[in-house]
Parts: structure tokens; C-alpha cells; sequence
């Protein structure tokens, strides 16, 4: 796979040669889901094309491209417009945006829809219209969808959005699921114990695992009054949380202490090697306020844990619901409380949760993925 920013100064190419294709996404590296993604899209798809990986900051034909400066709005507009100038002059060349903004040949809608993400956090209030991204954002995102020949949703729900806020353009949607890698995410060879003592985590009792960054949209509030209504129901056991991702604990101690649980929550920083984590837990929680398809949710089920989430998760679609998994449809008190009740006596089967997303590996979709752009490379000039 070729990282190198400098393109091409020519556009021609032979049936023998490997065409281009940029890969365009604003950030790279990291632990976020769409920036590993993007990372393993470009070192798979590398056999049949010549990958050039376009990010804010990278010097790209003696242009750096912008995007690395200022508030986010204006990072997102400056990368959009570089790269927009950069495409005019790449006219042969196939473009696939992970990135609101930019005119490509196909766009993976990784990040959902805008306005319904504005639409369920701000509900009917109109104080979206203090921050200048969500005025930027639908701009982009129409500009992207307007331009591309295919646009791929990671979920149906993905789908479902496009089609409510901007109809014109269902006829280009395509369902890919996101997959997950078959040789790191599977269910432990040995017992949640010998695992726990080695991640030094309590190895009695039920843990709850928390997953992800971004906490207050991943929905860990909600999580941590589960776990307070898990513990009244049952004080036969010790039941304990442990949040493994980015964020600001100490914005959490008053909920903490509110809820009684502070003894029974656990801070871990991000790590790669989170399967164990994983085959550690009884369950993975992650009742998200809005996530077009979470890695965490499908990467836990390959490890055999069940998992609770919301149906504002394009994930949710690969859950049994009851048998591999919880689909929430409202984080409020009672619904919260009921679940914990049901939680407490479920019992998966040995390998049935594993096996029920089997499916849903990086192959297929990588397999998917190469055929759209197949096909897309046979309609350019």
C-alpha cells in the first residue's frame, strides 16, 4: 500500500496498470472506528489499486491539504474544499469518501446522518443553532451525497435516514455491514476468571463492560444507572462496570457518588487489545444515544458476549433480541430498571452468541466493497 501524498501527474492509465484510488477521510490514526476502519480498507484493497490516502495535513501534489487548524467546523470545511480542488485535477482517478464534504465517486456514510443525530439531541429545542457545525454539516453532507454514483450505508437505519432527510438520492444507497476480523475477535479459550485476574479486574460476580469514546453520546450515564438497578435487585453478587475507552472520569464522580456505585466502576484507558476485555465480560452495554453501526457491538458478539444497546444503533440489526442481546427503545428510569431485572437471570448458551454473527466478517465485507467500486471504476471515463 502506497501512504505517499505526492500524486500522479498524469492521468493516464492501461488495463495492466493499477488505477488510483484515494481514500479520503479528515483524521487518521487513533483509536476512533471510522479512522481503524479506514486504515484497513486501504491495506485491503491495495491488490487492485494504487491506495493514496488522503488526510488534513498531508502535502498532496505540492498542495498540503487543509483541515488541521481552527474549530471543527472549519477544519471540516477547509479539508472539503482542498480536496474538491485536488479531484478537479485528478479527473481518471477513483475517489471513495469516509468524510462529509468532499465530490467523490463513492461515499461510506460511516458518521449516519447529521440531521437526525441534531434531531435526537436536541429533540425540539432550537440550540443546535449555536454551534456552526450543525449548519455546516447537512451543507457538506448534501454536497457528497449530490455528487457520488453510490453511497453505502453501513445499516439499514443508515438507509432509512438518507431516505427521510434527502430522498433524492435513495436510488444510490447500497447496505454494507460493517465485519469484524475473525482472527482477533472469537470466544476465549479459557475460563472468565483466568482472564479477569489478568487484566486485574474483580473475577467474582457479573462485569459489565462499557466500550467506546465519546461518552456522554455513547451513552454511559444511562449505563451507570443500570448497573445502580442491577445492584439493588440483586445483592446476592457483586456486580461491577468497567469503562475501557477515552473520556473525562472525573466529570462522573457526582453521578457516581449520586448512584452509590463509585466502589464498583472501573477507569481503563484505551487500548488495541481489547478482545479480552471482550471474552472478559458477561456483557458489553453501550445504550448509545446515536451510532450508525457500532464496531464495539458486533466485535463483542464475535466474542461470544452479549450486548445492550439502543435501536439508535445501526448495530441493533444483528442482534437476537433476548437471545444474543438487549435492543433498548428508551434509556428512561423504568426501562432501565426492567432490563436489569431480565439481565440478571439470562443465561447464553456456550457459542450461540459467536455464532449468530458469523457472517459478518471483514471478508464479506471487504468482498461487497470491492464490487462497488468494480463496478463504479467500469462507469468513469
Amino acid at each position: 500500500m502506497s501512504t505517499s501524498t505526492a500524486f500522479p501527474t498524469s492521468n493516464a492509465h492501461s488495463p495492466q496498470a493499477p488505477r488510483t484510488l484515494y481514500i479520503l477521510r479528515r483524521m487518521r490514526g487513533g483509536f476512533g472506528g471510522a479512522e481503524k476502519v479506514m486504515e484497513r480498507f486501504a491495506k485491503s484493497l491495495d491488490t487492485r489499486w494504487r491506495i493514496h490516502v488522503v488526510t488534513a495535513g498531508a502535502q498532496v501534489a505540492g498542495v498540503r491539504m487543509g483541515g488541521v487548524r481552527g474549530p471543527n467546523w472549519w477544519r471540516a470545511y477547509q479539508y472539503a474544499l482542498h480536496v474538491n480542488r485536488l479531484l478537479e485535477n485528478q479527473p481518471n482517478n477513483l475517489s471513495f469518501s469516509m468524510e462529509r464534504g468532499p465530490k467523490a465517486y463513492v461515499y461510506r456514510a460511516g458518521d449516519g446522518v447529521h440531521r437526525r443525530w441534531i434531531e435526537l439531541r436536541y429533540g425540539r429545542s432550537w440550540r443546535w443553532r449555536c454551534n456552526p457545525w450543525h449548519w455546516l454539516a447537512p451543507r457538506l453532507e448534501r454536497q457528497t451525497l449530490q455528487s457520488v454514483a453510490t453511497i453505502i450505508a453501513n445499516s439499514n437505519m443508515v438507509k432509512q435516514d438518507i431516505a427521510r432527510f434527502y430522498p433524492a438520492y435513495m436510488d444510490k444507497v447500497e447496505v454494507i455491514y460493517n465485519g469484524f476480523d475473525a482472527r482477533v475477535f472469537k470466544p476465549a479459550t479459557v475460563d472468565k476468571a483466568a482472564l479477569r485476574q489478568s487484566l486485574q479486574l474483580p473475577e467474582a460476580g457479573r462485569l459489565l463492560l462499557f466500550c467506546g469514546s465519546g461518552w456522554e453520546r455513547k451513552g454511559l450515564h444511562a449505563s451507570l444507572q443500570f448497573l445502580a438497578h442491577a445492584q439493588r435487585a440483586d445483592a446476592t453478587q457483586p456486580i461491577h462496570l468497567v469503562v475501557v475507552g477515552k473520556g473525562k472520569a472525573h466529570r462522573y464522580r457526582h453521578r457516581l457518588a449520586e448512584l452509590g456505585v463509585a466502589p464498583a466502576v472501573i477507569f481503563r484507558e484505551p487500548t488495541r487489545e481489547v478482545v479480552t476485555y471482550y471474552q472478559a465480560a458477561d456483557t458489553l452495554i453501550l445504550p448509545t444515544a446515536y451510532d450508525p453501526f457500532a464496531n464495539a457491538c458486533l466485535e463483542a458478539l464475535a466474542c461470544d458476549c452479549p450486548v445492550i444497546t439502543t435501536c439508535w444503533n445501526g448495530a441493533a440489526e444483528v442482534i437476537q433480541q433476548g437471545r444474543t442481546g438487549w435492543v433498548l427503545n428508551s434509556v428512561a428510569p423504568d426501562a432501565l430498571r426492567a432490563l436489569s431485572e431480565q439481565w440478571l437471570t439470562f443465561k447464553a448458551e456456550a457459542g450461540r452468541v459467536a455464532a449468530s454473527v458469523q457472517t459478518y466478517t471483514q471478508e464479506n465485507e471487504m468482498a461487497q466493497l470491492e464490487r462497488v467500486l468494480q463496478r463504479v471504476e467500469r462507469q468513469c471515463p
